[in-house]
């Protein structure tokens, strides 16, 4: 690919279609993530956006998801959520922004 590493930002694509166990092989770019959870809210698998949480559910698995590779990328201007993913339990080491779409009231 050849890019500057300081120049790479990311995309962050919802793969909800897909299903870890099923996925045979990696991205052209990127990498496929799993394995994260939601807190107050949900993924609304209709909609391909953040919904409201359902009643007594505080934590919800969030489907797979592409990291892709992109330089010189521009934040996209119809986000209404950003999010966090700690890399760590402990909340400590590097944190990466992730823009999220949500589903209109």
């Amino acid at each position: 690919m050849g890019m500057a590493i300081d120049t790479i930002s990311w995309n962050f694509t919802i793969q909800d279609h897909m299903k870890p166990e099923s996925t045979r092989s990696p991205p052209e770019n990127g990498c496929y993530i799993w394995g994260l959870y939601i807190e107050g809210a949900r993924w609304d698998g209709d909609a391909h956006a953040v919904g409201e949480s359902r009643p007594k559910e505080l934590f919800t698995e969030f489907p797979m998801m592409w990291l892709d590779p992109v330089q010189h990328r521009k934040a996209p201007e119809t986000v209404r959520i950003i999010t966090t993913k700690y890399v760590s339990q402990e909340l400590t080491g590097r944190l990466y922004c992730i823009y999220l779409p949500m589903s209109p009231r």
